[in-house]
C-alpha cells in the first residue's frame, strides 16, 4: 500500500511538473519580396529577407496550475521596404505596436506587403545633399513632393516607402519622379517618367554612378 502511495505521488509530481510552462516564441513571417526589419523592446533590429522568417525567443515567468496563465506584453518595432504596420495608406507611417506573448506558446505575425519603395544607391565619390521624391498624376499637371532624403554619403543606400498605385483604380493613376541635387545651387538631375508606376511590393532602384 505504501508503495502504491509513493507511485501515485510520483505520478502526480510528474504531471504537475509537466504542466509547468515557461518561455515564449514570437515568429515573424515576411511575406514581402523585400527585407523587413523587426525588434522586440530595445533589442537588436533583425533583418528578415523577403520570403523568410525569424523566431524570437522570449523569457517569461513559469506558468503552472497554481499561477494560472502567464503572459508578457512587449513592444514590437516592425517595418520594411514595402511594408508598414498601418495598412491604411491615408494614415501616417507607424512602426511600433504592442503584442502579448503567453508562456509555452508561439505567437505568429505575418508581414504582408502594403507599400512600394524608392531606393537610392550612391556609388559616386561625393555626398548627395538632397534627393526629392515627387508623385505625379497621369493626364494632369498635379504633382506633390512626398519624400526628401538628405545627405546621402558615398556608398550609402537609402530607401523610402511610398504609396503604391492600386491595380483596380485606373482613375487614380500616378507615377514617381526623383530629383537628385549634387549642388543645391544648381538644377537637379531628374530620374523617372510616366512609365514609373509603382504597385504594391514593387521597388524602384536609382543607382548613381
Amino acid at each position: 500500500m505504501k508503495q502504491i502511495r509513493i507511485i501515485v505521488l510520483l505520478l502526480t509530481l510528474l504531471i504537475l511538473l509537466g504542466a509547468c510552462k515557461s518561455g515564449s516564441e514570437f515568429r515573424v513571417i515576411n511575406r514581402c519580396s523585400y527585407p523587413t526589419y523587426v525588434a522586440l523592446e530595445d533589442g537588436e533590429l533583425r533583418t528578415i529577407s523577403g520570403g523568410e522568417e525569424y523566431t524570437f525567443k522570449v523569457d517569461t515567468d513559469t506558468q503552472s496550475f497554481l499561477t494560472g496563465e502567464v503572459s508578457r506584453k512587449m513592444t514590437v518595432r516592425a517595418f520594411g521596404q514595402t511594408y508598414s504596420l498601418i495598412n491604411d495608406i491615408s494614415q501616417p507611417q507607424q512602426d511600433t505596436t504592442v503584442v502579448t506573448l503567453k508562456a509555452g506558446k508561439t505567437l505568429k505575425a505575418y508581414l504582408h506587403p502594403n507599400r512600394a519603395c524608392v531606393m537610392i544607391r550612391n556609388n559616386r565619390d561625393i555626398e548627395i545633399p538632397l534627393a526629392e521624391i515627387w508623385r505625379y498624376k497621369h493626364n494632369t499637371i498635379e504633382h506633390q513632393r512626398v519624400g526628401a532624403i538628405f545627405d546621402i554619403a558615398p556608398g550609402e543606400e537609402i530607401w523610402e516607402r511610398v504609396l503604391p498605385m492600386a491595380t483596380d483604380s485606373p482613375g487614380e493613376s500616378f507615377y514617381y519622379v526623383v530629383h537628385i541635387f549634387e549642388d543645391m545651387d544648381a538644377q537637379p538631375q531628374i530620374f523617372g517618367d510616366p512609365e514609373n508606376v509603382l504597385y504594391k511590393d514593387e521597388r524602384w532602384v536609382i543607382t548613381l554612378d
